[in-house]
């Protein structure tokens, strides 16, 4: 089924509680900020709309070489052989089984405390002087706490404000396009606003809209405040998973994450539909109508003419949206849905580089 998700790739990740880092973490951290940093501040001016981004063209490669030097064992161990072998058992305090599991097996799993957080345990052993086989999990959990502390530090300081510029910005255009167009432009301008109130409502802003979009924007907030679980969308017809809105992980540790999960949930989960059906609904061909098919085709063709062509406070709004897509999809991948990017390409395609919205009125 052809879809847009307007935010799709860019919604929030679960994330885990970052803890401890060991003494190599800053200069991994600081490699991946310094590329987030070059991208966030490099002048866009080249590019005054919607431009594909990649992360990767500030990231340069390291390369490393390891020579091991370690020669192999064979089980069980010959304990006398083994070097520094008296002052792990000491230091560690293994029993008799434990020592002896040691030797039969080359390993053996023994309480270390309290302790929460992996990366406690490395730091004991290095102060001890007891040197460490660190495992592949440890470096995807290392690299999961990167992930987790830098979005973190982006999505606050960065991401939040760009969102709230770029949604009261695409309102207005709505609510423009909802007093000049008529017919089925109005509806599809309609259904904008009130998608676009419902995110800047979650985003903590006051999102003043006509009677019938506020009615539809009260709706979906309703639902999203109350986590009802799967209802059918007041704006989107399909059912959407209300339950989905709770904020987890880093995003439960201020005020401005909360807002920002919720509001780029509601941006990321809710596709545009492209495919209709008369026999529509969660048994039939189509989860929509072939009319609110048309409808929501409308509606991303011109949220993604505005996302191109406007500006807000000087400064082209897709730059924000370039910019929120490119980081995101770094760390989690390419949009699996049609984004604005292929929205404009296909409408430049049919009409022309300068594409007039009163085109879209013609059949679809």
């Amino acid at each position: 089924m052809g879809q847009q998700s307007m935010w799709e790739n860019t919604k929030p990740t679960r994330g885990s509680q970052p803890g401890g880092q060991p003494p190599g973490f800053p200069r991994a951290r600081l490699v991946l900020g310094v590329a987030l940093l070059q991208l966030l501040t490099t002048a866009t001016a080249a590019t005054s709309g919607l431009a594909r981004v990649e992360l990767s063209s500030y990231y340069r490669p390291e390369s490393a070489e390891v020579t091991p030097a370690e020669k192999p064992w064979t089980l069980p161990l010959t304990w006398p052989n083994v070097s520094n072998a008296a002052r792990v058992c000491t230091t560690l305090n293994l029993g008799t089984n434990a020592h002896a599991a040691l030797e039969r097996n080359g390993m053996v799993v023994v309480p270390f405390g309290r302790a929460t957080n992996v990366i406690e345990a490395y730091a004991f052993l290095r102060e001890v002087g007891i040197p460490a086989f660190v495992t592949s999990d440890t470096l995807l959990h290392l690299y999961h706490v990167q992930f987790d502390d830098i979005l973190k530090c982006v999505e606050t300081n960065e991401f939040f404000a760009g969102l709230v510029t770029m949604s009261s910005a695409l309102l207005d255009e709505a609510l423009r396009q909802q007093t000049t167009f008529t017919g089925d432009l109005r509806e599809a301008a309609t259904r904008n606003a009130a998608f676009l109130a419902v995110a800047l409502q979650l985003l903590g802003q006051s999102a003043s809209v006509p009677a019938e979009a506020a009615a539809l924007a009260q709706a979906e907030s309703n639902l999203i405040e109350t986590h009802s679980g799967f209802n059918a969308s007041p704006i989107f017809i399909y059912e959407e998973d209300y339950s989905q809105y709770v904020p987890r992980g880093h995003y439960t540790r201020s005020e401005t994450l909360k807002k920002y999960f919720k509001a780029m949930m509601w941006y990321g989960r809710l596709s545009f539909l492209l495919k209709g059906s008369d026999n529509f609904g969660p048994g039939g061909e189509a989860l929509i109508s072939e009319q609110d098919a048309r409808t929501q085709t409308r509606q991303a063709a011109l949220l993604a003419l505005a996302l191109d062509r406007l500006e807000a406070g000087g400064r082209p709004i897709a730059d924000f949206w370039n910019r929120i897509y490119g980081v995101t999809a770094f760390f989690v991948g390419l949009a699996d849905d049609l984004t604005p990017y292929e929205y404009r390409e296909a409408m430049q395609r049919l009409f022309g580089a300068s594409v007039n919205p009163e085109l879209l009125t013609q059949p679809m």
